[in-house]
């Protein structure tokens, strides 16, 4: 691939050939097969197969004159390059009735291949393209006679537009110009022999007047259809012309190049003919059903997504709700569970108060005379300035986890407690796992408070009677009946684990 014209495209498409002959020795067909070919960047991509005819005269092939008259269908050009342009080459060998043209590069370049520029290809400027909601091509066939051979010759392509107030109808008739060229004059003159109709106006672009009072001067007339060509140096670039007021005169748009070689036909006086074809309709890349389609997408998608962000937003909030609720409902069963604990006022002289006594397990403080504490179902104390909030948050001891709640009886209602606890799957709840364990020391702490209980109603001071004796005195108020309380340590707190000589001394 030659580099030098490799701008000239952003997309090269190779061509595969097939080439088969009959070997005159032998008598046998041979056939060959390459990826060799290279796409001319106007060049339609599709197959296609016909036998290879050279020129007569020049192998350039630069005029449809050397081509002769050739009676093979479909058949293929086989020309050299150089002398003229691609496009001059492909439109000569297309007039002549080639299907396909294979040009080969020039002398002293090996294989080397380069991506053509042939214009002639209807291309249409999106300057007013826009304006219209679709566009709507023409087939152009134009025939004559050749003088030379009085063969007739004839070309067809979708090579036109029609205008956007055209009636898209087909229409043939035999090709006049106007005097001057670009008819926009109301005494314009076409040499239109008398009694002729259905004849077809070739008018160039420009001179300063409109499209419709070009095609109204050829209609008043006597003309059926009207071709304008372009103007020079846009190659065979087309518009969509608006010609408001011409009623039912068809119009079209050819490109400049095709515009002119009707032209020189005409004035070397050789009848020329037209037909025009109605073509391909192209609508705009976006439709009104498909705007219509993508705005009800949108609102669909969109109107789910706002769908389901409320829903999961309401869930949300309704769970909060609840779990506001019910930690709410719990403090208020806190605070009723903690006006019934025991409240002590420390003196001196206290046990508690010694050099071995523990410090407050909140406030990692030691006890000193005077102070407020608060004595839990376990039979822990605590200073209650410190044990008080942290039981509203927690209702658990902080030494073994005993659920204050439960011991005393003061429980939430359950069906409230299901209908309110509404808990995540994806969260864990890591209280299930201790509900045994807590259960167990629940009712052991009980026990031991009862009969802390059972000893103060007695007039017996609790911070001064042994272990032994307050079981002696619950066993006198419990009528006799022997009730023994085994209280295993346990080291909820790690901090404990290592006083392991005081466990033979159990605390009040």
């Amino acid at each position: 691939l030659a580099v030098q014209n490799t701008a000239a495209a952003n997309v090269f498409w190779t061509a595969f050939l097939e080439i088969t002959y009959k070997n005159s020795t032998t008598n046998k067909t041979v056939s060959a097969f390459c990826e060799c070919g290279l796409y001319g960047s106007n060049s339609p991509l599709r197959d296609v197969r016909g036998q290879v005819m050279l020129p007569m005269s020049s192998a350039m092939a630069c005029n449809t004159h050397v081509w002769g008259n050739i009676s093979v269908n479909p058949w293929i050009a086989l020309i050299e390059r150089g002398n003229c342009t691609f496009s001059e080459k492909i439109n000569a060998a297309r007039k002549a009735g080639a299907a396909a043209v294979v040009i080969y590069n020039a002398p002293g370049t090996g294989n080397e291949k380069s991506p053509m520029l042939h214009p002639g290809v209807l291309q249409v400027c999106a300057l007013r393209a826009a304006r219209a909601s679709y566009l709507c091509t023409a087939f152009v066939n134009v025939s004559f006679a050749d003088p030379q051979n009085n063969a007739t010759m004839w070309s067809q392509e979708e090579s036109g537009l029609y205008g956007l107030d055209s009636p898209k109808v087909a229409v043939s008739g035999e090709v006049f110009l106007p005097d001057p060229i670009y008819g926009c004059e109301p005494d314009t003159v076409y040499d239109v022999p008398p009694d002729t109709t259905g004849w077809i106006a070739l008018i160039q672009r420009g001179n300063g007047c409109t499209f419709s009072e070009k095609i109204s001067v050829a209609a008043r007339s006597g003309a059926a259809a009207a071709i304008i060509f372009n103007e020079p140096g846009i190659d065979n670039r087309v518009i969509q012309m608006s010609h408001p007021g011409t009623e039912d005169t068809v119009a079209i748009m050819i490109g400049y190049l095709q515009g002119m070689e009707i032209v020189d036909l005409v004035r070397s006086n050789i009848p020329v003919t037209v037909s025009i074809q109605v073509g391909k309709q192209h609508g705009p890349w976006m439709s009104h059903y498909s705007v219509f389609f993508v705005s009800i997408s949108f609102f669909v998608v969109t109107a789910a997504t706002v769908g389901y962000f409320i829903f999961y937003s309401a869930r949300r909030l309704n769970s909060v709700r609840l779990q506001n609720k019910k930690l709410k409902r719990l403090k208020a069963e806190a605070k009723k569970a903690i006006r019934q604990l025991q409240v002590r006022t420390l003196r001196q002289g206290d046990k508690e108060i010694g050099s071995d006594a523990d410090t407050c397990a909140v406030c990692i403080e030691v006890y000193k005379p005077g102070d407020v504490v608060s004595v839990l179902t376990c039979n822990h104390f605590f200073h209650k300035s410190c044990i008080e909030p942290w039981l509203l948050e927690h209702r658990t001891c902080p030494m073994c986890k005993c659920d204050i709640l439960k011991v005393l009886g003061v429980e939430p209602d359950v069906e409230e407690e299901e209908a309110a606890a509404t808990p995540d799957p994806a969260v864990p709840d890591f209280r299930l796992y201790r509900s045994g364990q807590e259960d167990t020391r629940s009712e052991t702490a009980s026990s031991g408070y009862a009969s802390v209980q059972g000893a103060e109603e007695h007039g017996l001071p609790v911070e001064e009677s042994p272990p032994h004796q307050a079981a002696e005195q619950h066993e006198h108020n419990s009528g006799g009946a022997e009730v023994q309380v085994d209280m295993q340590p346990h080291y909820d707190n790690m901090a404990f684990e290592g006083d392991l000589q005081n466990h033979a001394n159990p605390r009040t």
